[in-house]
């Protein structure tokens, strides 16, 4: 039994050290975000097409996160997992995360809208659905 407890803290610590490496990720979303739409930065916006590549290798960095397993087992598709904690047979449930459902739809689903040279019309609320991603992730 102690060892299936190793295995749960193991896979948990595992799970806990990714979604920070992702929230640290959506952070530099969320000021990629920031910057392109700050014409005092980059008037001509020049680094704008920085920025939106990097959003997007950000993006495919966190999509790949979602596919990461533990010995064998998804950290993050969402499936409840249960192991047995005692001789009595009693489970214990892990935290479920689905890093690639619902949590980061809206991440992932953000436009960066080209009208004419300006890069700055990214539809309404980008900044808001990283804000939000951030607070799921975190939950």
């Amino acid at each position: 039994m102690q060892s299936n407890l190793a295995n749960a803290l193991s896979f948990s610590q595992t799970q806990d050290a990714y979604l920070q490496k992702v929230l640290q990720v959506l952070d530099r979303m969320g000021v990629l975000l920031m910057l392109a739409q700050d014409e005092t930065e980059d008037a001509d916006n020049s680094n704008n097409d920085i920025y939106h590549e990097e959003f997007r290798e950000l993006e495919n960095y966190i999509s790949d996160v979602g596919t990461r397993d533990f010995n064998g087992v998804s950290l993050f598709d969402g499936t409840s997992l249960n192991l047995t904690k005692d001789s009595d047979g009693n489970t214990w449930e892990l935290n479920l995360v689905d890093l690639n459902g619902y949590d980061l739809v809206d991440v992932f689903d953000i436009t960066w809208v080209e009208s004419g040279d300006n890069w700055r019309d990214y539809g309404q609320g980008s900044l808001e659905s990283v804000t939000t991603a951030i607070e799921e992730v975190a939950e």
